[in-house]
């Protein structure tokens, strides 16, 4: 599939791809779709933007760690992983590569394990740069509309709203029709708090991420409905990891 679409594409143009058990894509108008069953395609093309920089990173044996990658890069504002059932066991690695053990993650993380990349164990994909800013947050396995709802609401007080922004979700395949009894629920609530943020994302058999919103310190944030947990593991289940990318034009 990567070789058709590189067809189309620049030479130049770098791309990163991944399968998984099912997508969320959206229209032109933003309005998202998650797809469970069947054969779909999701995608954002982004231009060159200065001081905004994309870098994609095969996942190996030998290179089972970010340390190298993330100092190479820094300041890295935003990391997606997209890990194979072979990259499992080191995701909890790979996230606590990105920083020394006694700090925390400053840097809004989300990923999903999938079932196939370009890379045998998994592909990192990091967003860097003085002119991007991210935020991410956990929707826990127990999460409902109302709880999800008061989550997303945070990314308000972020400003990060204020430039050009475009979203990630990463959900388990468990948190969908079967779950909620209803079909694009946990998209549709985003799209509704922010129409004009297209959204993409994958379902998987395992999520990846951190609550990290610039500017608020969650750890005294009190929310409407739920509260964000305290974990020093990066590897979820039954989660949806939402991410915000904010782009400075």
């Amino acid at each position: 599939m990567d070789v058709v679409f590189k067809s189309f594409l620049p030479k130049r143009c770098k791309m990163a791809f991944t399968v998984s058990a099912g997508i969320i894509g959206c229209k032109t108008d933003c309005v998202p779709l998650e797809v469970e069953n069947g054969p779909a395609v999701a995608g954002f093309f982004i231009p060159e933007i200065p001081g905004v920089e994309v870098n994609h990173y095969a996942i190996s044996g030998k290179k089972s760690s970010l340390a190298e990658f993330v100092s190479k890069n820094a300041p890295v504002k935003c990391l997606l992983l997209f890990l194979t059932s072979r990259g499992v066991s080191i995701a909890n690695k790979l996230v606590r590569s990105c920083c020394p053990e006694e700090e925390d993650i400053n840097m809004a993380v989300g990923g999903a394990i999938v079932e196939r990349t370009n890379s045998l164990l998994g592909s990192a994909t990091a967003f860097c740069g003085p002119n991007v800013e991210a935020a991410s947050v956990i929707i826990n396995a127990y999460d409902r509309i109302e709880e999800i709802t008061a989550k997303l609401e945070v990314f308000r007080e972020s400003g990060l709203l204020k430039n050009k922004c475009f979203a990630y979700m990463f959900a388990c395949i468990g948190r969908g029709y079967c779950f909620h009894e209803e079909h694009n629920v946990e998209s549709e609530i985003f799209s509704k708090m922010y129409p004009k943020v297209p959204i993409i994302g994958v379902f998987g058999e395992g999520e990846i991420g951190v609550n990290y919103i610039p500017n608020v310190i969650l750890e005294n944030k009190k929310l409407k409905a739920g509260k964000f947990k305290t974990t020093k593991r990066f590897l979820h289940s039954y989660t949806t990891i939402f991410v915000l990318i904010s782009i400075k034009m």
